[in-house]
């Protein structure tokens, strides 16, 4: 597993790396290959193979989801990197107590 960059430098280094990535020609190459495999395994959907079964189907719709994900790797890196990093939502339904002393903080402001 690669390790994830721990400072901005290695971000914006990993960041322009993809960006290269994209502008590169055996990159262009590949994404042109995965394309036309893509639009084949849609025909396959669309008109169906001689003597399919529904694990053709579900075949077919897994490496269709596959190969949409290669094809966008380079993009979803460079989107995961420049977002922030989102904090986890508390799954607790009921306010605390610093959360109620908050919002009376905020009721008594109004005011």
């Amino acid at each position: 597993m690669i390790k994830e960059p721990e400072t901005q430098e290695q971000v914006d280094e990993a960041i322009a790396d993809y960006t290269n990535l994209l502008s590169n020609s055996g990159w262009k190459r590949f994404v042109a290959q995965v394309d036309a495999n893509i639009e084949e395994l849609q025909r396959q959907l669309e008109v169906g193979i001689e003597n399919e079964k529904y694990n053709d189907l579900k075949r077919i719709r897994d490496k269709l989801k596959l190969l949409r994900e290669m094809r966008n790797t380079p993009e979803k890196m460079i989107s995961r990197l420049r977002s922030p990093e989102t904090s986890v939502a508390n799954p607790d339904p009921f306010e605390t107590v610093l959360d109620l002393q908050k919002t009376q903080t905020v009721d008594k402001a109004k005011k």
